[in-house]
């Protein structure tokens, strides 16, 4: 079996890095890639066999990494580990610099607006402010945006999915996303001071 290596992704994306010196420089590509090398990290840890519990391991992979490492050869072992000796250093010293999505998408001139909940909705174009994943306005289905505002201060930020909604309130210092989207959120982009519930600026 031969496994398809992202290690040159992962080699590129490192020197792009190196060579912007700064994660404000970063572009979504390479946040996606620090974001893959994450999975192949999580998923080695992990080491789960999906054949417990009556199943037969189908041995899917992940990011052309075999989802099950106890069902590979030594060879194929071997690879794998070379594999994660790219990706780790790519974890340990970006993971925690990521920007949200949001912070590259253009922010327009200032004007006037009559709804503002539906203007920062506009803005995102139906996408999750912290990850990009699409979704409807509102709702509690799995693919719907709810607004995320500071529960303190009651400022609403901007819209996420629900994945990105429960996590966000969690202490995640490992993903910047995160922290980095509290620090500047759609709203402080936009220059837009609502109130979560307010409908009219």
């Amino acid at each position: 079996m031969i496994i398809p290596s992202p290690m040159a992704t992962f080699t590129d994306a490192e020197l792009q890095l190196h060579a912007a010196g700064t994660a404000s420089n970063m572009t979504p590509a390479l946040i996606e890639r620090v974001l893959m090398a994450k999975r192949l990290v999580d998923r080695y840890r992990t080491n789960w066999c999906r054949g417990i519990r009556g199943y037969s391991c189908r041995n899917g992979t992940l990011e052309g990494v075999p989802a099950c490492l106890r069902h590979l050869s030594t060879d194929e072992l071997q690879a794998v580990e070379l594999l994660l000796r790219w990706a780790q250093p790519l974890v340990d010293r970006w993971l925690f610099q990521l920007p949200p999505v949001c912070w590259f998408w253009p922010v327009p001139e200032a004007g006037r607006f009559v709804d503002a909940v539906t203007f920062l909705f506009d803005w995102q174009q139906s996408r999750c402010a912290i990850c990009g994943r699409p979704g409807q306005r509102g709702g509690t289905r799995s693919d719907s945006l709810v607004l995320d505002h500071d529960h303190k201060s009651g400022i609403a930020r901007g819209f996420l999915c629900h994945p990105c909604n429960k996590r966000e309130g969690l202490d995640r210092p490992g993903d910047g996303r995160y922290a980095n989207y509290r620090r500047r959120p759609p709203t402080a982009l936009l220059d837009v001071s609502l109130r979560y519930g307010q409908r009219r600026p």
